[in-house]
Parts: C-alpha cells; structure tokens; sequence
C-alpha cells in the first residue's frame, strides 16, 4: 500500500515589498494548492462626543491549483500586515511580482469595506464581511469576518443603542466571531470578526487570525485591531 502524504507550508511574515519562497526540489505541479486570505482592517476609533466607530472590513479568499513552479526554484509573493490598505499593490499574492502576474491572490479590506474580489486571481474568489456602522449611536459596529475555503466572510453587525455590534463569523460561518480560524489544522484559518465597544470608553475587539476586521470603538475609544494575510501553499 502506498500513502501520499501532504505537505503544507504556512507564510506568515509580512511586508510591504515582495518576498521570495524557495521551491522544494520535490514540488508536484498536478497536486499543488496555494490559498490567499487577505488582510482585515482595524475597526475605527470612537470620536471624542457623539459616536463611535466603524468596525472594519475583513479579508478575502482565492485559491489557486496545478501551480507550474520549478523546483529547487524561487517563487516571488507579497503578504500584507493587516490595515494595509485598499489597491492592488497592497493585496497578498503568491507567484508573481504584482497582482495581476501571479498566480493566485486577492486584494485586502480597507476601512469599513470588506475585501473585494474584484482584480482577484484564482479560480475560487470570496469577499471580505463588510464592518458594521455605529448606528447613529455612541457604540462601535462589528468587524467583517474573513472568507475561506468555506465561503464568503460575515459582515460586521450595526450597533443599536449601548450595545457594539456583534463580529462577523469566518469562512462562510465556520469560524464564529472574534476567534481565530483552524481550517488548516488548529493553528492557521479565516477569523471571525471582533465586536464593537459598547458605549463610551468601551474599545473594539481585535478581529482573528487571519485577515478578520477589527471593531469599531465606542465613543471616546479606539477601534480595535484588523489581522494579517496568511497564504497556505500545499502539495503531495
């Protein structure tokens, strides 16, 4: 009997330049999969009299198959550390010195607007959870969560009244709000989005790991904090 085991490699340190992935010299062109999940924004900060703030957006998913990679070669991508921005040249990529010449990747959120699919490079695309609004109120909205393998992530719910609004769940709903993603084992996945402060002084709650939006502050508090992109590259 013959068992084909899976190897699956996590790039998680981020930059705004390109960086470079060495090939195994025993990579499979017709097994590979390389998976992007894109930065989330940080939720807004609260101002100083009225309302709080926006929680932010959540990170996008592409998925890629059948990369044609040498190996022992180099493979050129970019992955951005979370509120990087909106634009192409801020998505997460992999196998390519922009966006549009990769091989996979996916713009990031930006503010309140989960990410987009839109230049997107794949053959699965998913959108980032929009984040939710304050609701006319002093409370924050809720952070959009990330997609995944799963599906599209949550959007971010609108505060009513002293309560923040409630995170946007991971993937499609398999991560619920505010946690941190396992779809590749226990440690690496799409997050569910952070909670918005509820009422004054009262911050936003970070997003999880990876590419979920942060929550909006209360009124008078910070929003709190998007996460990062993740690319996951496998092969057998």
């Amino acid at each position: 009997t013959t068992y084909d085991f899976a190897t699956v490699t996590f790039l998680t340190t981020t930059s705004a330049s390109n960086q470079s992935w060495s090939v195994p010299a025993d990579w499979d062109d017709a097994s590979s999969i390389v998976e992007v999940v894109s930065h989330g924004a940080n939720g807004s900060n609260g101002d100083t009299v009225d309302f709080g703030g926006a929680g932010g957006g959540g990170g996008g998913y592409a998925k890629a198959t059948a990369l044609d990679l040498t190996p022992s070669g180099t493979a050129t991508y970019r992955l951005r550390a979370a509120n990087a921005g909106a634009g192409t040249a801020n998505a997460s990529w992999f196998n390519g010195t922009t966006l549009a010449g990769s091989s996979v990747g996916i713009q990031g959120a930006d503010g309140s607007t989960g990410a987009p699919t839109t230049s997107g490079v794949g053959s699965t695309l998913r959108a980032g959870g929009a984040g939710g609004t304050n609701g006319g109120g002093e409370s924050g909205g809720g952070g959009g969560g990330a997609a995944g393998i799963a599906g599209v992530g949550g959007a971010g719910a609108n505060a009513i009244g002293l309560d923040g609004g409630a995170g946007g769940t991971g993937d499609g709903g398999a991560t619920v709000a505010g946690a941190n993603g396992t779809q590749w084992y226990a440690t690496h996945g799409s997050g569910g989005g952070g909670a918005g402060g509820s009422g004054a002084a009262n911050p936003g709650n970070a997003g999880g790991l990876y590419g979920a939006g942060g929550g909006g502050g209360g009124r008078d508090s910070v929003g709190g904090a998007g996460k990062q992109a993740l690319i996951v590259v496998t092969y057998t």
